[in-house]
């Protein structure tokens, strides 16, 4: 963090009361004078899980949103900070196509 200047975390839980937030809490408080730009956190939105499948696609971080994460940090203007999807299944699809080379993402088959 202190060489680059930003940190993006990436949890599979949800935001509040996450370790994301503790770890975010714990550089703000730490090294602050090292950020270059905010903190960004990848993680759960803020509403129950959901059990329908088309539901779990929109729901569920995975790399695209690690990817807009770490381009939001590395842009210099400050209205950088409007999330690209904000569970906008639309406009995911739309980015994959652009970067469905960079990974192969196996389906998600639940958590058991």
């Amino acid at each position: 963090m202190k060489k680059t200047g930003r940190l993006v975390v990436a949890d599979t839980s949800w935001k509040t009361c996450g370790v994301s937030a503790e770890i975010a809490a714990l550089v703000a408080e730490k090294a602050f004078e090292y950020l270059k730009a905010p903190i960004q956190r990848v993680t759960l939105p803020e509403a129950s899980a959901p059990t329908s499948v088309t539901l779990e696609k929109a729901f569920y971080p995975g790399p695209l949103d690690i990817i807009s994460a770490v381009k939001r940090t590395m842009e210099k203007e400050a209205k950088r900070l409007v999330p690209v999807f904000e569970s906008n299944l639309a406009g995911r699809v739309s980015y994959e196509k652009e970067f469905t080379g960079l990974f192969h993402e196996k389906e998600f088959l639940g958590p058991f």
